[in-house]
């Protein structure tokens, strides 16, 4: 048996496919065989192969009996890249008639632009459905760019429960996330949204985000999965600092953010000259403040920083403060990170 083959070696890529096949002949097997013995404890199920017709069909006409599935995950499949329109239509019909699903998962799995309005369509009838991880399909780029837009342009009222949304790695552009985020509106209900692996530049995206930052309603709006050189704020760019400090007003005055980004700065040697130095602490005292926003969201947005005397500021109110300490006692880290960043909040802006 050989799980990864020479792409050299048409016998390694031989007995590969040969494996895959009869794994995915037996996974197929054991999920109708559980569903047709209406097997309670099947609430979770993740099919990672790439299907037959055949397989395919057989398990479409045994979702409708499923009905304790909650977590449906498909990866990688082969199907839905040779006719998508037939498949959409077929599967989310399913998916309709089940109507107990929670999470759907259909990461790599071919689906476009023109596909997803079948699945808005899908999500605006559906109460159940709370995460759906369309990630890694190619719902952007030149071909799908205007029906991705289009798509997005009324989305306020079409997702249903849907508290989740991953969309890493679907080709958006700074033009469809602008639709994305314009035509989530005022909807209460989505929570989490990650759009990372889009835009290669953390500059150019936060320059997207910057008009809906402080009215969104999301909690958590993940920008990167990592640090590079294009997810970092270069600090001995001038116009990287003043988007900063624009991000961290529209986040200030957000209340609802309690996650943004992760983001990073581009670090600086000891070689670096004194301005140099003195921009990069100016960026880490920014990242600091903006989260200790996130963090004053996350805690129930108990604590306000408002102006006093002399133009000096202060945490409050006082009272709100002990209670929020004290409603987080079973969580000692939140409570020394809150302390320990709102002391270097206090700090800075009485300076």
């Amino acid at each position: 048996m050989t799980l990864f083959y020479d792409p050299f070696d048409a016998d390694e890529e031989d007995d590969f496919l040969e494996h895959e096949r009869k794994r995915g002949d037996r996974e197929t097997k054991k999920f109708l065989n559980r569903v047709r013995s209406n097997d309670s404890t099947l609430k979770s199920q993740s099919f990672d192969y790439s299907m037959t017709n055949k397989q395919f069909g057989d398990i479409i006409e045994t979702l409708k009996h499923a009905s304790h599935l909650r977590h449906l995950d498909f990866l990688h499949w082969g199907v839905l890249v040779n006719n998508e329109d037939e498949f959409l239509s077929l599967f989310l019909a399913t998916l309709s008639t089940q109507n107990c699903l929670t999470h759907l998962g259909l990461k790599s799995c071919g689906v476009t632009g023109t596909g997803i309005l079948r699945i808005w369509e899908f999500l605006a009838g559906d109460q159940n459905l709370r995460s759906l991880d369309l990630s890694r399909n190619m719902l952007g780029g030149i071909r799908h760019e205007e029906n991705l837009i289009f798509s997005f342009t009324s989305l306020s009222h079409q997702f249903g429960a849907l508290e989740e949304l991953n969309l890493s790695a679907t080709g958006l552009t700074s033009k469809s996330i602008s639709a994305l985020l314009r035509g989530l509106g005022k909807n209460s209900r989505l929570k989490w949204l990650d759009i990372s692996h889009n835009i290669e530049s953390l500059p150019e995206l936060l320059e997207c985000l910057l008009p809906f930052i402080r009215s969104t309603r999301l909690r958590k709006l993940v920008l990167t999965k990592g640090a590079s050189s294009s997810t970092c704020i270069d600090a001995q760019v001038k116009e990287s600092i003043t988007l900063l400090q624009q991000i961290e007003e529209a986040i200030k005055q957000n209340s609802s953010l309690c996650f943004f980004g992760p983001l990073f700065i581009l670090p600086v040697d000891r070689h670096s000259s004194s301005e140099t130095k003195q921009a990069y602490r100016l960026c880490v005292q920014i990242l600091q403040r903006i989260q200790f926003y996130l963090k004053r969201n996350q805690l129930g947005n108990k604590i306000s920083v408002i102006g006093g005397a002399n133009g000096k500021f202060c945490l409050y109110p006082a009272h709100h403060l002990i209670e929020t300490l004290a409603s987080c006692k079973d969580d000692p880290s939140s409570v020394h990170y809150f302390l320990r960043e709102a002391a270097c909040l206090i700090q800075q802006v009485t300076k």
